[in-house]
């Protein structure tokens, strides 16, 4: 997504198909898992906004937060990764 973004990341400049694919990995993701509580995606600052924008119409219930609004004091376990392989096809990794 970060590649996706304008030089001043107002802009998140990404096709219908990859939003798709970017939303159907999330949902994938968090249904992979056993998940007791909320699912929450962590990602950079820079796209954390891009990302709750895109996902929200489809999966109104994620949180979606930055690195730095994890409070030091919280331990965070993480379950899976969304990644972006070079032929454009996204991926869980758990």
């Amino acid at each position: 997504i970060i590649n996706a973004l304008s030089n001043d990341h107002s802009t998140l400049n990404i096709s219908a198909e990859e939003s798709r694919i970017i939303i159907n990995a999330t949902a994938q993701a968090i249904n992979s898992v056993i998940i007791d509580n909320q699912p929450i995606i962590i990602c950079s600052s820079v796209i954390r906004r891009h990302f709750k924008m895109l996902t929200e119409k489809f999966l109104p219930n994620l949180f979606v937060i930055s690195y730095n609004e994890v409070p030091s004091n919280i331990e965070v376990q993480q379950v899976g990764i969304i990644s972006l392989r070079e032929e454009n096809q996204f991926i869980n990794i758990k």
